[in-house]
């Protein structure tokens, strides 16, 4: 066998496994509340979907009580060496 070809045999395991490396997703409901009498609900909400290198997350919190404090976050996070 070929020198070159041994080495872009090599070089190509690695990218072939994170081709096949599975996505997760995560949910987290830190706060959720509603109460009858005066209609308020409120909630505080996060998680992530994405793979060990890269995440997709987002983040919501709130009240229709006041809309005006509403949050609501998108992020994308990214392994770096």
């Amino acid at each position: 066998m070929n020198r070159s070809w041994l080495l872009v045999l090599l070089m190509a395991a690695p990218l072939t496994a994170l081709a096949q490396e599975k996505s997760f997703a995560y949910f987290q409901a830190d706060r959720l509340e509603y109460q009858a009498e005066d209609e308020a609900t409120v909630w505080d909400l996060q998680g992530w979907y994405g793979k060990d290198l890269q995440k997709f997350w987002w983040k919501v919190e709130g009240s229709d009580a006041e809309i005006t404090t509403n949050d609501v976050q998108l992020l994308y996070s990214r392994a770096v060496s």
